[in-house]
């Protein structure tokens, strides 16, 4: 007796230990699906068995009893594509007080729904739903697909055949109706929020293009643009509010969608990143890969679709991966907007892969993930166009770099010019810049001329070489040359050894510069004479008159010169210093309104210039000779203007007299030698009728 109970007690046991084992099996735990009132959703996954076609489609009949029923690996029911349908069932038991449950098949691409559902006798009832019937056809009019649950007979089971040739997520929950409603509510808040972001940026990037032209903002919008229409399509809005009567349509254009939308995105790469000119192989290489990515994607929309769901999503993953090794090629050449492309990029793809593994099945799709694409163009969209606005603001700043090192190089360039062509010429012209000379421009006005020539400079310049010539010159024109424009004046040009100048506003400052000329020579010559070098002497002239100022040449070559009279006369001024051994020479005439304590001076003679019927009144500036010779020619200045006087007057014999005191205080003054010389030759040839006192010169 006491081994029966045994018996039976092991019994008793090992029946409990297998119930809990086969508790434990998922196919047990898949028995059954209890619809309460505080189950506000369920996830079909936890609960559903599955059956996968591998020939034939298969009829109800056919899988009802079939052996081959088995539990998913993955509660998201993620499969890759695939050429046949796949059933699912389910045991429902309804322990609820309600009786609106829904079945929401959340991924709104799959071709085609069979539900067969068990009614209170026991006998199956067929609904049909997928994207591939029009939007109207629909139980429940929802971007998504939904079936209303008949649990019908309790415990029964209940099948969903799928038939897609997209990629397989099957992902479903079963809602209260009233559940389902808010969370409707929700989506259509967050993903109006969504498009609202893609919307504002596609227009905002436009906008800028408009503004400022730059072929990236156009592109980039065109691309946020496109990715709007195709995010819209792929969750589902496209079918329920733009081509709802068109279901073909709406399964080929997502995929002819998609092919748009990478092409812009790589447009917009390739531009934004330079890549042709910073990696010429990897730009041909994406521009390979584009083609093949977006022809593969036509071809699947309008051929052969499993053509695009099986290759283009991994080619596109491809694609874009060398885009972001382009961009670490950019990063590394110095291109900071790069940066930002590689993070927001980065970003993107991360959560694009998540979320097709989790519709490929391979991790969970739900949460992060199933939201993976929006969450992540999003981020893509903000932080390109941030980098736009850097890259805008980088290249800006690059170009206002450039405009002003332009505007240095310019100004640069302008000294460089004004160095052959002085301000002081344009200004008399009336033009601001050389921009504004025209062949022919020419003004007249009343300027003083200086000509001012080295003494002996062909021997000085016989013993020294060409290069020595040029730093001889340079030496001393770089010294006394900046007196020029100190005084207002401006160089004309050099003749050789010599300087034409002119002074647009005063005589004085004509003379004034030839004086410190002619101090700062003296210095210059210590410095020399220190050295071992001979002194250098210069004789300067000066006459102030009517100018033409202009442009002379032809259309090719042009320069710019004066033409008058007075520039002539001054020249022979210059060159009657040597005749009168004085170192300034300046026409009576200059310095009519120049007072006469402003300079020492004394008269030298009355001339016809070779060329010339007009006489010219010769003064010679006394400030310019050193300092003994100046002190002579003042001690004699009585004697000499006496002299000079009388022999006006044809009273040759007091002239004879005054020149000869003259000499016998500076046996120098060449001027008087002249002037006695002239007076032998009146005594011994007589003077001439009509004779004024007037000298002809014969020398230039």
């Amino acid at each position: 007796m006491l081994r029966r109970v045994s018996m039976v007690r092991r019994s008793l046991l090992l029946l409990t230990l297998i119930v809990f084992a086969l508790a434990a099996t998922p196919g047990f735990a898949r028995t059954q699906l209890v619809l309460e009132d505080g189950s506000d959703s369920l996830n079909l996954g936890d609960y559903a068995e599955y059956l996968e076609e591998t020939g034939p489609t298969l009829e109800l009949a056919d899988v009802v009893d079939s052996p081959n029923w088995k539990a998913p690996a993955d509660a998201s029911l993620g499969f890759t594509p695939r050429k046949h349908g796949i059933w699912f069932r389910i045991r429902l038991v309804d322990g609820s007080s309600v009786r609106d449950w829904i079945l929401e098949f959340s991924y709104p691409l799959l071709d085609r729904i069979e539900a067969y559902q068990p009614d209170a006798s026991g006998a199956m009832q067929r609904i049909s739903a997928g994207r591939l019937l029009p939007f109207a056809a629909r139980e429940i009019q929802d971007r998504t697909i939904n079936i209303r649950l008949n649990p019908g007979k309790s415990g029964s089971y209940s099948y969903f055949r799928i038939q897609t040739e997209s990629s397989f997520q099957a992902e479903a929950r079963i809602y209260q109706r009233k559940t389902l409603l808010e969370r409707y509510r929700t989506d259509t808040l967050v993903y109006g929020f969504y498009f609202g972001i893609l919307f504002i940026m596609a227009l905002y990037n436009f906008a800028l293009f408009v503004s400022i032209r730059d072929p990236n903002y156009f592109l980039y919008s065109g691309y946020v643009a496109i990715f709007l229409v195709y995010q819209i399509w792929h969750l589902g809005y496209g079918f329920q509010y733009v081509v709802p009567n068109e279901p073909l349509l709406y399964k080929q254009s997502y995929y002819a969608l998609l092919g748009l939308a990478v092409l812009s995105a790589i447009t917009f790469s390739a531009k934004f990143l330079n890549l042709k000119e910073v990696h010429r192989l990897l730009f041909y290489v994406i521009v390979g890969a584009t083609a093949i990515v977006v022809t593969g994607a036509m071809l699947g929309a309008f051929v052969y679709y499993p053509l695009a769901t099986k290759f283009v999503p991994p080619l596109a993953g491809i694609l874009f991966f060398l885009t972001l090794v382009a961009s670490v090629i950019c990063i590394r050449r110095g291109y900071k907007p790069a940066r930002y492309y590689l993070l927001a990029w980065g970003a993107f793809l991360t959560l694009a892969i998540l979320f097709v593994l989790g519709v490929r099945g391979i991790i969970p799709f739900e949460g992060f993930v199933k939201h993976g694409m929006q969450v992540g163009s999003v981020l893509e969209v903000l932080m390109l166009s941030f980098a736009l606005g850097y890259r805008y603001s980088l290249l800006q700043k690059q170009k206002e770099d450039a405009q002003r090192e332009i505007a240095e190089s310019k100004s640069r360039l302008l000294e460089s010019v004004f160095r052959f062509v002085p301000k002081e010429f344009l200004r008399c012209l009336g033009k601001d810049s050389l921009e504004g000379i025209q062949l022919g421009d020419a003004v007249q006005r009343d300027m003083t001329v200086l000509f001012s020539d080295i003494r002996s400079f062909t021997t000085i310049s016989e013993g020294m070489t060409p290069t020595e010539n040029f730093q001889f010159l340079n030496a001393l024109y770089r010294r006394i040359c900046p007196l020029i424009r100190e005084h207002h004046g401006f160089i004309d040009k050099y003749i050789g050894d010599g300087i034409m100048a002119l002074f647009p506003e005063n005589p004085r400052d004509a003379v004034t510069t030839a004086i410190e000329m002619n101090q700062l020579l003296r210095i210059y010559n210590d410095q020399r004479l220190k050295q071992g070098y001979a002194p250098i002497r210069i004789g300067i002239g000066i006459h102030s008159g009517k100018l033409i100022l202009g442009t002379i040449g032809e259309a090719q070559r042009m320069e710019g010169t004066v033409i008058s009279d007075a520039v002539n006369l001054a020249s022979r001024m210059e060159s009657l210093t040597k005749h009168y051994g004085a170192v300034l020479l300046v026409t009576e005439s200059t310095l009519q309104n120049v007072s006469a304590n402003d300079f020492m001076r004394r008269t030298l003679d009355r001339v016809r210039v070779k060329g010339k019927q007009e006489q010219v009144s010769i003064v010679e500036i006394l400030d310019c000779e050193s300092p003994e010779i100046r002190d002579l020619k003042l001690t004699t200045l009585a004697d000499f203007e006496s002299a000079i006087k009388a022999y006006n007057a044809q009273d040759f014999e007091t002239a004879a007299q005054s020149f000869g005191r003259v000499l016998e205080q500076n046996p120098n003054d060449l001027t008087a030698r002249i002037y006695l010389t002239r007076l032998d030759h009146l005594r011994r040839l007589g003077v001439p009728e009509g004779w004024d006192g007037i000298e002809t010169l014969t020398i230039k």
